[in-house]
């Protein structure tokens, strides 16, 4: 039951993050008050993922969603941090292109994992 939630809520977060891609490519790649929701929505996320891997454990090829988005967001945040240390600007709010580019690729590949996932476990049709 548990691992069937974690499919379908891994999908509406990627949902959101390619929401949020294309929003940050489209209307302003300024930090907007959309951003820091759907960040908001993706940390709440990580303790989820990380609890999921317990319920996931039976089957290893299952793992690589939780792990992938697990390993997704430390590096995001390990570049945020190193990007702010190296070059510390105080009105520095606009997001830097490649990272909305590998954001819309990380969501892409994340719903077609969990909805792989989730028809897995949902079982034969």
């Amino acid at each position: 039951m548990f691992a069937k939630f974690y499919a379908i809520g891994s999908c509406a977060i990627r949902v959101v993050q390619i929401i949020e891609a294309v929003l940050a490519l489209v209307v302003s790649r300024k930090m907007e008050a959309w951003n820091y929701i759907f960040a908001s929505l993706e940390v709440l996320w990580i303790p989820v993922a990380a609890i999921s891997v317990c319920f996931l454990a039976a089957n290893k090829k299952h793992l690589i969603s939780p792990i992938s988005f697990v390993a997704y967001e430390v590096i995001g945040f390990t570049l945020s941090i190193t990007l702010n240390v190296v070059d510390p600007q105080p009105n520095k709010e606009e997001l830097p292109f490649p990272f909305i580019i590998a954001a819309l690729l990380f969501g892409i590949y994340y719903l077609i994992a969990n909805i792989k996932l989730y028809k897995e476990l949902k079982g034969p049709v």
